[in-house]
This record gives structure tokens, C-alpha cells and sequence, in this order.
């Protein structure tokens, strides 16, 4: 409960600071919206595809290969929703800005 705790109030603070638009919370996301979010980075089940997923352990969004995160990497991310997907796990995003929190997840 605490980890979860801590957890919402760093992506608040980080959503905050940056002038969020659109935040993975479960909602729908306003096509062509700015997306930002916070998880950790995993492999996809898909060849060549990353997931970053909520505290919880629940796909948020999906991306291809992305050098700059590895697996078990805290990720910050903004981009856009893409318009197709073959991850098949969370909804897929362009990301356009990233910052590697340097934080390990469990």
C-alpha cells in the first residue's frame, strides 16, 4: 500500500511539473491528446515490442524497441497514441520525450 501510495504521488508531482494533458488512469484518452505516464518497462509478449506497466502489474501502454529503457527500468514517457498496434498489450504510443528515472523496479 505504501509503495502504491508513493508511487501515485511521484507521477502527480512529475504531471504536475510537466502541465499534463492526459495521464494512464484507466480513462479513455482523447485521440490525438498528449499521453503521459510513469511505470516500469517490460518486454511484450509481441517480437519487438516494450510495455510499460502500472505499479499494480497492469499493461498501460505499448511501444517498440526503445534504447534508452531497458527491462526493470522506471520510465517517464510522453508521446501520442499510435493508430495501430501489434503488441496486443496496452494501448500503443509514440513516444516523443522520455526520462529514465534511474529508479529499479521489483
Amino acid at each position: 500500500m505504501r509503495k502504491t501510495l508513493l508511487y501515485l504521488l511521484v507521477v502527480v508531482s512529475y504531471a504536475a511539473l510537466q502541465g499534463n494533458v492526459a495521464v494512464a488512469n484507466g480513462a479513455e484518452p482523447v485521440k490525438n491528446a498528449i499521453i503521459r505516464a510513469m511505470g516500469c518497462v517490460k518486454r511484450g509478449v509481441a517480437p519487438g515490442c516494450m510495455i510499460l506497466m502500472s505499479p499494480e502489474g497492469k499493461p498501460l501502454y505499448s511501444f517498440g524497441e526503445f534504447k534508452e529503457a531497458q527491462p526493470g527500468e522506471m520510465l517517464a514517457i510522453e508521446g501520442t497514441l499510435a493508430d495501430t498496434d501489434t503488441c496486443m498489450q496496452g494501448q500503443r504510443v509514440t513516444i516523443t520525450k522520455w526520462d529514465n528515472l534511474g529508479w529499479p523496479c521489483k
